[in-house]
């Protein structure tokens, strides 16, 4: 359900971005804040930050195959309200990237925070549920070192 509210606020943002900022606007960046913090109109055609460059397929199959194995990931555990909101964040920011690609062969980027790379919603979620995902992991080691050193014991 997270999954499903991650890709409809991003797309919601994305679509507003286009229609207002995007190609066949005058104005392609709008400044929200403080001179560091803007809204300002990117085609990213890469992965993650741009990177790889103009590689779409690719993109596209590396998104599907983490989402895959966040999926087994989940499967294998007990759920913990970490392990949910971690991949729900994720998927749906993967999502919301992934139809990008497929309706416009590119994502559409729009938070301009100084000298970072421009990012979006879905770019936000996965980089807060990978953390997540991060932490429930990191907890689930302990659990079962410690577990393991008092069987030991």
């Amino acid at each position: 359900m997270l999954a499903a509210v991650v890709v409809a606020v991003d797309q919601w943002t994305k679509s507003a971005i286009l229609a207002g900022l995007g190609p066949g606007a005058t104005v392609h960046r709008v400044q929200i804040g403080p001179e560091w913090l803007s809204m300002e109109y990117a085609e990213n055609r890469g992965v993650a930050f741009g990177l790889l460059g103009a590689t779409p397929g690719i993109a596209a199959v590396m998104a599907t195959l983490i989402a895959a194995g966040i999926l087994w990931y989940v499967a294998q555990r007990r759920p913990s309200w970490l392990l949910t909101l971690g991949a729900g964040l994720t998927l749906g920011g993967a999502a919301g990237n992934l139809l990008d690609r497929a309706r416009h062969g590119f994502v559409v980027d729009f938070v301009a925070i100084g000298v970072w790379p421009n990012f979006n919603v879905a770019d936000a979620a996965i980089c807060g549920g990978v953390l997540l995902l991060a932490l429930d992991m990191a907890l689930h080691q302990t659990d079962e070192g410690t577990a393991t050193e008092r069987s030991d014991a």
